[in-house]
């Protein structure tokens, strides 16, 4: 049976019982014959191995009355913070990415803002000469076009919803006809899209999700996994069923053989990286190269994972 799931998924034709099947596997030759083809189509591939910083907007830690500390500005607090304080505290988290071969910057806002306020992010940003990766509020998705990206980060659960909306509302119309015209090449911004695990998906879920990930012709899926105890940002400490997340690249890596796949690195460490590079990962996320804070600070650890690799 499995030879002929792989036989379909060679044509990305994805079936709900096919994902139902092949996640169900938990050892022996059929799910042997899955890994060994995603690690053939990635054998193929021969992609280098790319490195990109996270970084969350506003970066400033606020704290408030009755509220414990989170990474974000809130709506109970009116706390402004100079523009050139902000600029410092992106600078300084970024500063040492040129010398550690960090070849994009993903930045996730964490609240909605002026659009001027976006401009002078992103041009902030473009200044570090790596690729901009950014994930906004929908609000400004029509600020998109004139921004000097190279890809919006969206959460593919967000597609899966254009299937369950009750008759279709205008807004989610919208949405869906913002993003079909980015994945139509009519921009030169490209899509990389979240893929959250472990979060109460079903097989069938995760069929319908690729499914739009081919549709939607996004070339690059971050694999997340859901981090129920995240006080801030920039602590993911993500809970990650293994052989689960294994079978999710490889699948990944099997329907879709060119596409770029990309996990982030939990900062508490606990990885399965070397496996996940053999079946089809090409970039790692959620580096951090600011040594100033040791807590998330973690590019010598996977530089010596990656040089470790790269031996073998």
């Amino acid at each position: 049976m499995i030879n002929d799931i792989l036989e379909r998924f060679s044509k990305q034709v994805v079936l709900d019982e096919d994902m139902e099947y092949v996640l169900g596997l938990s050892e022996g030759e059929q799910l042997d014959k899955l890994m060994d083809k995603a690690s053939e189509n990635n054998n193929n591939l021969d992609s280098e191995i790319f490195l990109e910083q996270d970084i969350h907007y506003p970066p400033v830690l606020l704290t408030f009355i009755g509220m414990s500390a989170c990474n974000c500005r809130s709506l109970y607090t009116t706390e402004q913070y100079h523009p050139k304080y902000t600029e410092n505290l992106i600078n300084i988290k970024l500063r040492n990415i040129d010398q550690c071969g960090i070849s994009a910057i993903n930045c996730y806002t964490l609240t909605e803002f002026s659009s001027n306020e976006l401009f002078k992010l992103v041009q902030l940003l473009n200044s570090h000469e790596v690729k901009v990766n950014i994930k906004v509020p929908y609000k400004h998705y029509a600020d998109i076009d004139d921004l000097d990206i190279d890809a919006l980060i969206i959460d593919l659960y967000d597609l899966r919803k254009l299937d369950l909306s009750d008759n279709n509302p205008k807004s989610v119309n919208m949405y869906e006809k913002f993003i079909k015209e980015l994945s139509d090449n009519s921009s030169n911004i490209d899509l990389v899209g979240e893929l959250l695990i472990n979060s109460g998906e079903s097989p069938v879920d995760i069929a319908v999700l690729i499914r739009k990930i081919i549709d939607f012709n996004i070339n690059t899926v971050e694999v997340l996994g859901v981090d129920p105890f995240c006080d801030n940002p920039e602590e993911y400490h993500p809970q990650y069923n293994n052989n689960y997340l294994l079978k999710i690249v490889a699948i990944l890596r099997t329907i879709l053989p060119d596409i770029n796949i990309k996990y982030k690195y939990p900062t508490n460490g606990i990885s399965i990286i070397n496996e996940l590079l053999k079946l089809g990962v090409n970039i790692i996320s959620g580096v951090y190269t600011d040594n100033t804070n040791p807590n998330i600070y973690n590019i010598e650890e996977i530089q010596d994972i990656l040089n470790d690799f790269r031996k073998n």
